[in-house]
């Protein structure tokens, strides 16, 4: 009896051979491309991550190697050197004031004793501190994080050897940063919403989070504090050296995506955690909407389907390959796909939908890397850019044999102006600096605005005095402009150091000529500012 209800006819054949197909089609394509599609967002996520970690990775360190810098080339000073303990204190004051990433400064003897400068919660004994020790034998060096005996507040201090002018060792200078500095760096490349990153030290104990640190002031473990600390998990991957990408249960029970990064030769871990929840947030959705769309379909389209397939078979497969040839970004969105002027009217719609969507996804992705990508304030291109770009110029210039150097531009006593005159006079004069730096530089380089008042330039297929020639222009265009704000007229210098790279000393990629073109632009303001210094270490 079944049997005759389902095949007793040709057309019941029919239908059965018609619709059986199309069911499983739809339920095999929603189960093995929602299987793929998770995979894909699984691993676009984990990609995300990673690249956000190098980005932060970069920034932390680097920055720690700036204001370990800042403590060397303030240890080599003549007022710290050959100076009496009353000057000194009054010049490390004076130091803390002008650089406002420490929060203090201090002198000690050989013997450990503090003598001079802001304490900022370290009490007067440092002899058993690391930090001095190592100082003591000679070396620059960054601490782990501490507590201030006195204050109990968790510090980082840089700590560099004081030589008196006969090359005997005076003492030991040493500046501290609060803590809380790391997380306004991880803050200042923020990770998509509702994801996470955070520090910690290779026991598992919290340092530092992209909102601010959560550890307590005591210095006790996340655990006993009951601060957000990283699973056991990532942790145990990170000891292990695994690169493992799978989902893992995070504190209280919640599956979470993440990935790490070394700082400090494996001092610290930066961890990067996303909800899994949040990840695949878009992916239920889809699964839903298109789960609701194919119960409509069969229930509703499919009678219809029957009839109509032949008058809707072949627009509907233009219009697959005209979606395939938009993503692919090979489809002339000016002109109209063959034959859709007999197609259904639906279709029309959809074509005609679909185009509109394309021309405003196009437009929008085009503004949006626009955006990402150029410094809002003065309208050239960011770090970010930079990071992208100078990496490939250097390539392209190694490939081709062709020279290209670095140049490190640094506004001098930028912090004045802000102090004296307010940021918005500030602003105006970063902007002004950039306008004279697009206009001075070759058609050919790469300029970008690196952060504060910090700036580069990139220029290919120039060595290392020509270079040097570019960079005298810049200084001499930005001495000589008048700028006008609402505070007045005003005038600012700028010091610049400039790199060619050579792989035999820099090494491959950019860190190695930047490091140098930094040393140069130091050595410019160590010099007396408003002047340009070439590398010493450039081919």
């Amino acid at each position: 009896m079944i049997r005759n209800f389902f095949f007793g006819t040709i057309n019941r054949r029919l239908n059965v051979i018609t619709i059986l197909p199309i069911v499983l089609l739809f339920v095999g394509v929603f189960l093995v491309f929602g299987l793929h599609l998770r995979g894909l967002i699984l691993q676009d996520q984990t990609q995300e991550q990673v690249t956000a970690l190098s980005v932060q990775r970069h920034f932390i360190e680097r920055w720690l190697e700036e204001r370990l810098r800042d403590v060397v080339f303030l240890s080599q000073l003549r007022q710290l050197r050959d100076g009496s303990v009353s000057d000194i204190d009054l010049f490390l004051r004076e130091f803390v004031d002008r650089q406002a990433e420490f929060d203090g400064a201090i002198f000690i003897d050989r013997s450990g004793r503090v003598l001079a400068g802001i304490r900022s919660g370290l009490v007067v004994d440092q002899s058993s501190r690391e930090f001095f020790r190592e100082a003591v034998s000679g070396t620059s060096t960054i601490s782990d994080v501490i507590v201030g005996r006195a204050s109990g507040r968790r510090l980082i201090v840089f700590a560099a050897p004081v030589y008196a002018g006969s090359g005997t060792l005076r003492g030991v200078a040493a500046a501290t940063v609060p803590i809380e500095a790391l997380g306004t760096l991880l803050g200042e490349v923020n990770p998509r919403a509702g994801s996470r990153t955070y520090i910690l030290s290779r026991s598992g104990d919290l340092i530092a989070r992209s909102t601010g640190i959560t550890a307590p002031a005591n210095g006790a473990s996340a655990s006993e504090s009951g601060a957000s600390a990283a699973p056991s998990e990532i942790l145990q991957r990170a000891l292990a050296g695994s690169n493992e990408t799978r989902p893992y249960t995070g504190r209280g029970g919640e599956a979470v995506l993440g990935s790490y990064q070394w700082l400090r030769n494996g001092m610290w871990l930066l961890v990067y955690e996303t909800p899994l929840s949040s990840v695949l947030s878009t992916y239920s959705q889809y699964n839903l909407s298109v789960l609701a769309g194919m119960l409509a379909v069969i229930a509703v389209l499919i009678p219809l389907m029957l009839l109509i397939a032949r008058t809707i078979e072949r627009p509907l497969a233009a219009l697959t390959t005209m979606a395939a040839e938009i993503q692919n970004d090979e489809y002339d969105l000016g002109r109209a796909m063959p034959g859709i002027e007999r197609a259904p009217r639906e279709i029309r719609n959809l074509h005609d939908t679909l185009v509109r969507m394309a021309r405003r996804i196009r437009d929008d992705v085009r503004e949006l890397e626009r955006l990402a990508t150029t410094d809002v304030l003065t309208g050239i291109a960011n770090r970010r850019l930079f990071v992208q770009e100078a990496p490939r110029i250097l390539d392209i210039s190694t490939r081709s044999g062709t020279p290209v150097c670095f140049l490190m531009l640094d506004l001098d006593h930028f912090k004045r102006i802000n102090d004296s005159h307010g940021h918005e006079a500030g602003d105006v004069v970063l902007a002004a600096v950039a306008d004279e730096l697009r206009r001075t530089v070759r058609e050919s380089d790469f300029p970008a605005r690196m952060g504060g008042e910090e700036f580069a330039v990139v220029a290919p297929n120039c060595r290392l005095d020509a270079a040097g020639e570019l960079a005298e222009r810049i200084r001499r265009a930005v001495a000589d402009r008048v700028i006008s704000t609402d505070a007045g007229e005003l005038r600012c210098r700028v010091s610049v150091g400039v790199a060619q790279y050579d792989e035999d000393i820099h090494g491959h990629g950019i860190d190695g000529v930047l490091e140098a073109a930094d040393a140069a632009l130091y050595e410019a303001k160590r010099k007396g500012r408003n002047r340009v210094v070439l590398s010493k270490r450039s081919g």
